[in-house]
C-alpha cells in the first residue's frame, strides 16, 4: 500500500515487511548507509530524502521496534500514520 501524507510518501511491501519512507516522492539518493539498529538512510548531498526499515511488522512483534527508529531521522513524521499503511 502507498499513501502521501504530510509531504512523506509511505509504502509498505507486507510480502518482505519493509516500510519505506520517501520525503516527497522517491528520489535517487546519491548516499546511503544502515545504521546500529539496521535502518537504512538514503541521502541526497547530505539531507535526508528517505528511509527504508526492513522487518517492520516484526520490529514490533518482538519488542525491538522504538519509534525513534524515524523519528531520529524523520522528526516531523506523524507516526500515526503508519498504522493504516500496515494494516
Amino acid at each position: 500500500m502507498i499513501k502521501f501524507e504530510y509531504g512523506y510518501r509511505i509504502a509498505y511491501d507486507d510480502l518482505t515487511d519493509t516500510l519505506y519512507l520517501s520525503v516527497g516522492n522517491p528520489q535517487v539518493a546519491t548516499d546511503s548507509y544502515l545504521d546500529e539498529n539496521y535502518v537504512l538512510i538514503r541521502t541526497s548531498n547530505g539531507i535526508i530524502n528517505g528511509i527504508t526499515i526492513d522487518g517492520f511488522k516484526d520490529r514490533h512483534y518482538d519488542g525491538s521496534w522504538t519509534d525513534a527508529l524515524i523519528s531520529k531521522y524523520l522528526p516531523n513524521f506523524n507516526l500515526a500514520s503508519l498504522f493504516e499503511v500496515t494494516r
